[in-house]
């Protein structure tokens, strides 16, 4: 809870006096989350985002060993998202263990080192987003640039393997195909030569294995 009435920084200093820190860390630690120039106007005057980067500055109080932030970057622009996952990199070189909840899927999936999908109330599954995709064996999708006849030559390519479908947009292909056929695929399709002229893999993003183990 935040107290409307306090500057940034005597927010600080009440948390501060709270945890037994001493008060110089304060002004450290607003620059930090880059509310310096805000650090004596009431917080009444906040916008959420500002609200956000208090209430993380004041979490950071005291060097922690274990943070735990629900929905940290809601409110926050792209810049302060940006420098808020900047901050989590430095404090996890310093050995600090961070528990983070979100909705906000595709900002996550590659900035954990484990997560748990929770659904119900209930912890469904625990591991690495890799190893979670691996073990929903969810289909991966081949997005393939070339030129004229492309679909007719890849698809001649693939023929035999697991494919869950082709769409054509452009001058670009889509490939749904399963997991066990993408190196099968890979190869094949080398052998096209120059009638490629980009190719990508896409695996499956977080959200898609979030709702997987939902079903």
């Amino acid at each position: 809870v935040l107290y409307d009435n306090l500057t940034g920084l005597e927010t600080l200093y009440f948390f501060a006096d709270l945890k037994a820190v001493p008060r110089r860390e304060c002004a450290a630690l607003l620059d930090k989350v880059g509310l310096t120039a805000a650090a004596g106007r009431r917080v009444r005057e906040y916008s959420k985002g500002m609200r956000q980067r208090l209430g993380f500055a004041q979490a950071l109080l005291g060097t922690p060993r274990l943070l735990f932030l629900d929905e940290p970057t809601t409110g926050l622009d792209p810049g302060a998202i940006r420098d808020f996952y900047r901050i989590l990199r430095e404090l996890k070189g310093e050995g600090v263990t961070m528990v983070l909840t979100s909705h906000i899927l595709a900002e996550i999936q590659e900035r954990v080192d484990r997560l748990a999908i929770m659904e119900g109330g209930q912890i469904r599954a625990t591991g690495t987003v890799q190893a979670l995709r691996e073990a929903m064996n969810l289909p991966l999708t081949l997005e393939i640039a070339g030129g004229a006849g492309l679909r007719e030559q890849v698809t001649r390519a693939l023929e035999g393997l697991a494919i869950d479908g082709i769409e054509e947009s452009g001058s670009l292909l889509h490939i749904r195909l399963a997991r066990d056929a993408k190196m099968p695929a890979l190869t094949r399709l080398a052998t096209l030569g120059d009638t490629l002229r980009d190719l990508h893999v896409r695996e499956p993003s977080l959200e898609d294995v979030f709702f997987g183990y939902r079903a």
